[in-house]
């Protein structure tokens, strides 16, 4: 609820949206807060925008790691946070091969990095 509510307010301009009359208390910690969340919330998605050359691959592989990014404190069978996290280490494996052998990047870590980043923030802002 909260990633959808920080696209669609002005963060510097609470008061268009929060009015004397809606008794919010501590308007200005709230206001303080939504501005913060917001702040952190952009700076995980900024890799996604700033990722040169985004290839197929890559979007498959991060469509893998999001669906990998699991929960631990879900309540199910060891088995299968085994399962997942076994599948998110073959795709690693996989797309630093790739960036080795199609020279996609010259630096493979930095972009091994970003990925991981976009990967891990998208799944936890959904």
């Amino acid at each position: 609820f909260f990633a959808s509510l920080i696209t669609c307010i002005d963060g510097l301009n609470m008061d268009q949206w929060i009015r004397d009359k809606d008794l919010v208390e501590r308007k200005a910690d709230f206001r303080k807060f939504v501005v913060n969340y917001s702040d952190e919330y952009g700076k995980l998605l900024t890799p996604l925008f700033t990722i040169e050359r985004f290839t197929e691959r890559e979007f498959f592989a991060l469509l893998i790691l999001g669906f990998c990014d699991i929960d631990l404190s879900l309540d199910l069978p060891d088995a299968i946070f085994e399962t997942l996290e076994s599948i998110r280490k073959r795709v690693f494996a996989e797309l630093q091969d790739y960036y080795k052998n199609e020279e996609i990047v010259a630096d493979v870590s930095s972009r091994m990095g970003m990925l991981m980043t976009v990967a891990h923030s998208t799944s936890v802002s959904l």
